[in-house]
């Protein structure tokens, strides 16, 4: 219906879509990009099995490469610190778009 009444108000298809799908879709989209960005960074076998040298190596991959460096001994805290400073990025992203995640999935939920 809005999108019909912009029609009558003389909008034209672009105007249409930036002034009235894009901002209902908004939340959706954020919701997909961070799920999306979730199955990117955690995405393990093909940067093990495509990048031999180390310097192009993810961040994953480099902390199994740093825990899997000593044979007889683990350092349970400095590979835990990596842990926490490997996830950092992602959930500092998931913190500033939080309200819009929960937006965009409560959105549909009301009448």
């Amino acid at each position: 219906e809005i999108e019909e009444a912009a029609r009558l108000d003389g909008a034209g298809t672009l105007r249409v879509f930036f002034s009235v799908i894009l901002p209902s879709l908004r939340p959706v989209l954020l919701t997909t990009g961070v799920v999306l960005a979730l199955f990117i960074w955690n995405d393990f076998l093909t940067p093990f099995f495509l990048l031999p040298n180390s310097r192009e190596q993810t961040m994953p991959l480099g902390l199994y490469n740093f825990a899997s460096a000593n044979t007889y001994e683990l350092n349970w805290n400095l590979i835990f610190t990596q842990v926490l400073l490997v996830s950092l990025p992602l959930l500092i992203v998931f913190i500033v778009a939080q309200k819009r995640i929960i937006g965009g999935l409560l959105g549909g939920a009301v009448k």
